[in-house]
């Protein structure tokens, strides 16, 4: 009897080839997560809503205010706000009085400018935020590039940033929708 015969190898090798097409070699999870998503602090989100408020004019003239909020999908911020979730907040600035530019918005915490985002405002991230008494955990942002494309009504924002609690990353696709 021959140990290594032809016929065995093929076996193995179809045994072996089996084993291995069968193992999860990496994460799925942008798949599984969505067009829109949060990750986090080792943690993975899905998020589903898009809020933009036009502030008005920021102290340096020509320069724009935008808040914008991406949320999951049971949060409702609207007040009472009611569900639980998840969130990104940022500020944009955009020399734009109708609507902030397509454009890299490079992190600032100096004055306001056209395509920065945060500048003298607020940029966070939070966790695990459940009304009626929210105690979430909070990401500040303190650096990063958020990239904005509008292609007709839909949205696609996207950032890279450094937290308080370490790199994040968000990506929202779709129309806005508020709270």
């Amino acid at each position: 009897m021959r140990l290594f015969s032809v016929n065995n190898i093929f076996v193995f090798l179809l045994l072996l080839f089996f084993l291995i097409s069968g193992c999860d070699s990496g994460s799925d999870s942008d798949t599984e997560l969505g067009e829109s998503w949060l990750k986090v602090g080792g943690n993975e989100y899905s998020l589903a809503k898009l809020d933009i408020n036009i502030e008005g004019e920021s102290t340096v003239s020509g320069v724009y205010i935008y808040y914008v909020s991406i949320i999951s999908e049971n949060l409702n911020m609207n007040k009472p706000g009611s569900g639980s979730g998840e969130y990104v907040y940022i500020t944009l600035y955009s020399s734009s009085s109708d609507m902030f530019h397509q454009d890299d918005y490079d992190y600032s915490d100096g004055d306001p400018e056209s395509g920065k985002f945060r500048c003298n405002e607020d940029a966070y991230i939070c966790t695990d935020f459940a009304f009626p008494e929210p105690a979430p955990t909070e990401f500040i942002i303190t650096g990063g590039l958020i990239t904005v494309n509008i292609i007709d009504s839909t949205y696609y924002i996207s950032g890279e940033v450094t937290t308080s609690g370490g790199p994040a990353q968000f990506k929202y696709i779709g129309p806005e929708t508020g709270y």
